[in-house]
């Protein structure tokens, strides 16, 4: 799916010191043009929607949203209602909203989008799914798990119906209805579903593949709430071997499955695995993070705790 998603906030100074920049430069440009043109000038609308995506990237959500709240007053005077340009920018201002927590905004907006793609257009157009799926990712944001799984459901049944998709290509959107049922706690389901995935997809992706690893942790997930701690163990020891091989065997992603397999092992009475994975934990974070981090101590602190009770 060509899915609206909005652009990750930055981590490093630098990147931030250089999307500062261009913003900063694109503000002046957008200042000139208001004084020099007026607010139809062409330009208006895009300006506005960059500079709120940059923003965004920026970590400030609230100028982002007031920026893309300007860029869409500018986009209505240019374009019809049912225009795939005002459509889509009008889901960018939803995903911001949702962001800052203006659930029942974003609610509106994509229905409205939803509303018009469905009159307007055959149901096939690119940008049904799209809305439709924005719209499932705010109520599961808010709890209305059943909303969310009626909708990745619509998805999943449009893309094989529809589109023809089959295979690896609905994957994707098999792992968006799978992560809805574990949150609305129907873990069947989901287990259900996430072996139909493997099943048929390891025979045609890679074991390493995004999709693949996605689905065994969210098995991790599933196992651990029914309590079925061996095979959550078992699956979280897959996905740090597959994390191992793509990003290196000292990448801080793998602490995520070790901290699982030292809680699976823990319960399962197995202490020295969860002495060795919790050890493992400790020390991705202090050579990550550094010894005095906070996360670090916590673990350093863990794994004290772990060998006076054990």
């Amino acid at each position: 799916m060509n899915r609206i998603l909005l652009p990750a906030s930055l981590h490093h100074s630098s990147e931030q010191i250089a999307v500062l920049k261009i913003t900063e430069m694109l503000e002046t440009l957008l200042t000139n043009i208001l004084n020099l043109e007026g607010p139809n000038h062409v330009k208006v609308p895009g300006l506005y929607a960059r500079i709120a995506m940059n923003h965004h990237k920026m970590g400030d959500f609230q100028k982002a949203v007031n920026n893309m709240e300007k860029a869409m007053n500018a986009f209505q005077t240019r374009y019809l209602e049912n225009d795939p340009v005002l459509v889509s920018n009008k889901m960018v201002l939803g995903c911001m909203y949702q962001d800052i927590g203006r659930y029942q905004e974003a609610i509106h907006i994509f229905n409205t989008c939803r509303s018009i793609i469905e009159e307007d257009r055959n149901p096939q157009y690119p940008l049904l799914s799209l809305a439709l799926w924005n719209l499932a990712r705010v109520y599961q944001d808010i709890g209305n798990y059943y909303q969310a799984i009626k909708l990745f459901d619509q998805i999943l049944k449009m893309k094989e119906e529809e589109e023809g998709l089959s295979g690896e290509y609905l994957v994707p959107h098999q792992l968006d209805l799978a992560v809805a049922y574990r949150k609305a706690a129907h873990y069947y389901q989901a287990l259900e579903l996430l072996n139909k995935v493997l099943r048929n997809d390891m025979v045609t992706l890679s074991p390493h593949d995004d999709n693949i690893i996605e689905a065994k942790k969210e098995l991790v997930m599933n196992y651990w709430e029914l309590g079925r701690y061996a095979e959550a163990a078992t699956k979280a020891k897959e996905v740090a071997a597959a994390e191992s091989i793509i990003k290196g065997v000292d990448a801080i992603e793998l602490a995520a499955s070790f901290y699982f397999q030292f809680r699976c092992y823990l319960e399962l009475g197995e202490l020295e695995n969860s002495r060795a994975t919790l050890e493992r934990v400790y020390h991705l974070y202090k050579r990550h993070y550094g010894e005095k981090d906070e996360r670090t101590e916590e673990m350093k602190d863990a794994l004290g705790q772990f060998s006076k009770s054990y």
